[in-house]
């Protein structure tokens, strides 16, 4: 008999309102080690202008594109992936950067 197969398991979710009136969406979830997710990982942390759509941020990994990160701009680049704890770091210090650049185009 095989063994049952593992399923995705959930490791963070969050969906957070900032003082900015910006939106935080971060989930995360440890997955099989598959040709798909060979780090384990699957995941998409965004940041989202709630009142008009506009992706601000956004880092995920999906197949066939791996791990890499959207801009503001539209611009789409590649993420070296070493462990979540570096990627939330990488995010957040990125997140940050962009609620303080949003904040001065409202002023």
């Amino acid at each position: 008999m095989k063994p049952p197969k593992r399923r995705a398991i959930l490791v963070l979710s969050e969906k957070v309102p900032l003082e900015s009136g910006l939106l935080r969406e971060v989930v995360v979830w440890s997955v099989p080690v598959s040709e798909k997710y060979p780090d384990g990982i699957r995941y998409h942390l965004a940041l989202v202008d709630p009142l008009t759509g506009e992706v601000l941020l956004l880092f995920d990994n999906h197949f066939p594109k791996g791990h890499h990160q959207h801009s503001r701009a539209g611009v789409e680049s590649p993420f070296v992936y070493t462990n979540l704890t570096d990627l939330l770091t990488v995010y957040y210090g990125q997140e940050r950067k962009e609620v303080e650049s949003y904040e001065s185009d409202a002023d």
